[in-house]
Formats: C-alpha cells, structure tokens, sequence
C-alpha cells in the first residue's frame, strides 16, 4: 500500500476552502473557548473566517487562481490535421457503481467530458483511443474499463480503443505504467484544463511526448470585468472553481518537493 497517497488524499481533502475554514475556525474557536485569556479572539476568528469564505467563493478570486492553469492547458494544444500523434490517452477521473442510478448519472461530469472530447477528437483523427485509470475505493471496476465502456456505446469500434494501466492509482503512477507501452511515441493527452499542466509534467518524467487536448474547463470567459460588481459578490460556482485550482496546485506543490 502506498502510504503517501493516502497521505496525498487525506490532505487534498482540507484544500476544499469550505472545509478547510469551517473546520480550522471551529477547532480555534473551541481552542479560544477552553482558554480564559484567549476569549476575546473569538470574534475575530469568527470574521475572519467569514472573510476568507468570502473571497474564496467571489468570481475574482476563483479566476486569477484557475485561469492560468487553464490557459496553459490551451496554449500548446493538439491541432487536427496539423500535428502528428500516435494514439489518444484518456486518463479517469471518476465514477460510482449504482446500479440503480442509469449509466450516464454513474460518471462524473469531468469523466463523461473527457471520454466525449476524446471519441470526437477520434471521429476527426482516426487515431486509437487508450483508457487509463484503476480501481477507487467502493468500485469493482477500473476507471479505464468503465471508460472504455461508455466509448464503445457511443460507437467506438473494438480495435480502436484499448484499456491500459487500470491498476493505478492516481496520475503519477498512471505515467510510470504507460511508460513500456508508449516508448517513442506521441500522444494526444484528454484530461481536465486545470488538469493539463500537471498530468503533463508527470508524463514528460515517465520519457512521454504529449499533445495537450484539454476538456472539462470551468472558466468559459477568458477575461473578468473588473469595475463589475458580480466579480466580488460570492456564488457557489466560484467556490467550486477556488477548489479545483487549489487541488492542483497542492498537487503541484508535491511534485516539487516530492517529486510526485
């Protein structure tokens, strides 16, 4: 067992900004209440947590985090009819195995974008798709099979599509495993925007060329209006954005310093 991914995903847990000040401002906050002297700082714990929510969950905010991981996902991506590839990766990104919910409530929305980009980039291209990802917790399936699934029902032939590293267990130990299987090779990467820049480092590690083809993007405006005042006042979808690029960059923060 892999006791820094365990590690990895317990931490990105508390990188939600909701969680992360909900929970630190209660445990100061009952800290202070135990503590004579400290009382009085309850209030300004209290506000400042309120504060910070604030800002985490303002459009502002949420778009000078997430817009240079997504731009970057966008500068260097793949042209049809322009660049030379070999193949198509899809890497996972989620599901759950409920039988009584209909296949396509079962994927997260990320996954069924990322296998819908990859079938149509296939539909210009021609070029194979291989699917990528292993089993999370609660499933029996491996991300890639249920991938590979959902393509084939969407027309995919069988000799142009292929599941390959479907016992990992994230994105950096998905690379080390493609490594054998496309030496010397270019591929089109399909993952999430935000996603690109760090699935491309760890590829470029395990020796693979890659062509970005980014799907998923949460910021469908490249420019925020500033003097709007819509770009400070919370909502929850810029809370949701905050959270992704907060994932990501902790992510790439351990890929700093720990290398993966």
């Amino acid at each position: 067992m892999d006791y820094f991914y365990i590690f990895k995903k317990v931490v990105a847990r508390f990188c939600d900004p909701l969680t992360l000040i909900l929970v630190l401002s209660t445990v100061l906050v009952l800290i202070m209440s135990l503590r004579s002297g400290w009382q009085p700082y309850r209030t300004h714990v209290f506000f400042t947590s309120m504060f910070l929510l604030w800002l985490s969950s303002t459009p502002i905010v949420s778009h000078l985090l997430l817009y240079p991981l997504e731009k970057g996902a966008n500068d260097a991506s793949f042209r049809v009819g322009k660049d030379d590839a070999d193949a198509i990766l899809v890497l996972g990104c989620g599901h759950r195995e409920v039988k009584s919910l209909p296949l396509s409530s079962r994927y997260k929305e990320c996954s069924l974008k990322r296998v819908v980009h990859a079938y149509l980039l296939h539909q210009e291209t021609g070029l194979p798709i291989y699917f990528s990802g292993g089993v999370l917790i609660g499933n029996r399936h491996s991300e890639a099979e249920y991938n590979h699934n959902l393509a084939t029902l969407l027309g995919l032939n069988e000799n142009k599509g292929f599941m390959i590293a479907d016992t990992s267990e994230d994105t950096a130990s998905e690379a080390m495993l493609l490594t054998e299987s496309f030496a010397g090779k270019k591929i089109v990467l399909v993952t999430s925007a935000a996603h690109m820049v760090r699935s491309k480092h760890y590829m470029g590690q395990a020796g693979i060329e890659v062509l970005t083809s980014p799907t998923d993007h949460k910021i469908t405006f490249m420019e925020i209006n500033y003097s709007h005042i819509n770009a400070y006042l919370p909502n929850k979808s810029a809370l949701e954005q905050t959270n992704v690029a907060l994932y990501e960059y902790l992510g790439m923060f351990s890929q700093r310093v720990f290398g993966k």
